[in-house]
């Protein structure tokens, strides 16, 4: 696959020991967070609680989140990070189109289904982002923009699917329709893995087929 983090964000490189206790304080947080929010649930979760639960002061998490909504994106960031880096891993570039969106979308789902009670917030909250954390949600909703578009070009190039439409215009409305598909599928009282794979599935069928027809339409 030509697209890799690199192309698309990734930044490595040694760090300072400040910044090492910084982001082991961090990742303290977060998987207090997580345990936390996992127990009891968002709304009766307090910043108090999770402040306990790993081991700093209030201050201290205040630094990492401004709000137990942020501290839900801080929660989720590095899980996101990982997710799309597995996805990746699953796109095979001689794998038709659909085939390659299906496998890179699909594996989200699988993440979402490990603790749907914690997705579900997360989702709703990432709707209208806001907080510290939010720069680093915009961002890898950006890399998987990235991912998607260089997976539909490739499919141009192929012949896979039609090429007057801009690789990246399309690539918005497929993560627009992942987007609705897993709200979709992650509400339902309870979501199985293998029903919202099949609607996905379905979904960029009916899309990509529209891709490929040939007639204009002109909406008015």
């Amino acid at each position: 696959m030509p697209v890799n983090l690199d192309r698309v964000g990734r930044r490595d490189g040694a760090v300072s020991r400040r910044e090492q206790s910084k982001q082991e304080t961090r990742e303290q947080i977060r998987l207090a967070a997580r345990d936390v929010f996992g127990r009891v649930g968002f709304d009766k979760a307090t910043i108090r609680d999770i402040a306990t639960a790993a081991g700093v002061g209030l201050g201290t998490v205040m630094l990492y989140a401004q709000d137990k909504r942020d501290l839900v994106l801080l929660m989720y960031n590095d899980e996101i990070a990982l997710a799309l880096r597995r996805a990746m891993a699953k796109i095979d570039d001689s794998a038709p189109t659909i085939v390659n969106l299906y496998r890179f979308l699909g594996s989200f789902y699988q993440g979402y289904r490990r603790n749907v009670l914690l997705a579900r917030t997360y989702l709703q909250l990432s709707f209208y982002p806001e907080g510290l954390n939010t720069r680093q949600l915009y961002e890898h909703r950006a890399k998987k923009l990235a991912i998607l578009e260089a997976v539909i070009s490739r499919g141009q190039q192929r012949g896979d699917i039609r090429d007057d439409i801009a690789p990246m215009d399309m690539a918005e409305q497929v993560l627009l329709l992942h987007r609705a598909s897993v709200r979709s599928w992650i509400s339902s009282g309870e979501p199985k893995l293998r029903d919202g794979l099949a609607s996905l599935r379905k979904s960029l069928m009916y899309q990509i087929e529209g891709f490929a027809v040939t007639r204009r339409h002109v909406v008015n």
